[in-house]
């Protein structure tokens, strides 16, 4: 048990259980998974401790290594000409400006970005090469995430799940920024937790989002310039909020700053939300 302790977890997980029926059973103990997940609520303790149909090491692999977003490779983005996006792709275009989002597979004239994508439940994982693209004007996509929802795809029965939120669990939304070689641009990322009742509006045409006021809490990247051919990652874990977390809202927004028809502004690539700390906490700070 000591050594499987000291394993990274995903291997523990992926690799350790096909060796023997033996390091199956340890690998999936709850004593080896019962300290790496926090603030769960005692109901799903009792649940998890019973054995009868969730484990420790399932549950730590639901919050902390699967996407709460959906279509973060930008699939079925077909028409960026379209400023509703069918309700199928997750995304909403909310802002359509120049000529709208272009999505990329790989990024046009900026540097490859290859990163290991966290997968929704069940799906493999993947590495990561597209990137989705905005023009001359303001562009914006949003994803609101039913967090309830989420967790229950996840094993957790609704009451389990009201109690975690309620506990105040460790959130952290990533989205890595890019841009072309040869053209500025800016881009704004803003993330907002809420209790999941007010209505989202369609399409907003402006910065401002009235609806932020009811929020529990929120988080605003501000202007942020890009780097010129690369990436960058724009990050943010909220801590310490207050009971009522329902509902996720994430806003990306992006422009060139040279006025150029077609698709030069910012980029955004591999977009993900997961309870618990950042992935690439050791690689850089937050933007």
């Amino acid at each position: 048990m000591s050594v499987f302790d000291l394993l990274p977890p995903l291997q523990v997980i992926n690799t350790c259980p096909l060796v023997s029926k033996r390091f199956l059973d340890v690998a999936l103990s709850p004593d080896l998974w019962r300290n790496k997940v926090q603030r769960l609520p005692q109901v799903l303790v009792d649940r998890l401790e019973s054995r009868l149909s969730l484990s420790y090491a399932k549950v730590w692999y639901g919050l902390y290594q699967t996407n709460l977003l959906s279509n973060s490779n930008w699939g079925n983005i077909q028409d960026h000409r379209n400023w509703l996006l069918p309700a199928a792709t997750g995304w909403r275009v909310t802002l359509h400006g120049g000529h709208g989002w272009q999505p990329e597979y790989p990024p046009v004239g900026s540097d490859p970005l290859d990163i290991d994508m966290l997968p929704r439940p069940g799906a493999p994982r993947v590495r990561y090469a597209g990137a989705l693209a905005s023009s001359y004007q303001w562009c914006e996509v949003m994803q609101p995430v039913d967090l309830l929802l989420e967790l229950q795809k996840r094993g957790m029965q609704r009451e389990e799940a009201e109690q975690y939120l309620d506990g105040g669990p460790e959130l952290t939304f990533a989205v890595w920024v890019g841009a072309r070689h040869d053209c500025p641009s800016v881009a704004q990322v803003v993330v907002v937790l809420d209790d999941g009742t007010d209505v989202l509006p369609s399409y907003s045409g402006r910065r401002e989002f009235p609806w932020m006021r009811s929020a529990i809490t929120h988080w605003d990247s501000g202007v942020i310039s890009t780097e010129r051919g690369g990436w960058k990652c724009s990050w943010h874990t909220f801590r310490a909020y207050s009971k009522g977390l329902r509902r996720a809202i994430l806003v990306l927004r992006g422009k060139d700053e040279q006025f150029w028809a077609g698709h030069y502004g910012s980029k955004f690539s591999a977009p993900e939300l997961h309870f618990g700390k950042c992935r690439f906490l050791s690689e850089m700070q937050p933007v």
